[in-house]
């Protein structure tokens, strides 16, 4: 796996346009493909908590 471009990717689909629910919805569309291809090993809590601290971004 490689991170860089893994959290790429996740800032790519997530945005503080969206509500937390949207994000929620295409980080696991995004899950479900790497599971399927055996290279996912993040969870969702755990990429939330990587891309807000990222950047910088508060709970809304």
């Amino acid at each position: 796996m490689n991170t860089h471009n893994d959290l790429r990717q996740i800032a790519d689909l997530t945005s503080q346009d969206k509500t937390e629910s949207e994000n929620r919805q295409a980080l696991n569309a995004m899950l479900a493909q790497g599971e399927q291809s055996g290279v996912s090993a993040w969870t969702v809590p755990e990429i939330f908590a990587a891309v807000k601290g990222a950047a910088g971004v508060q709970n809304r």
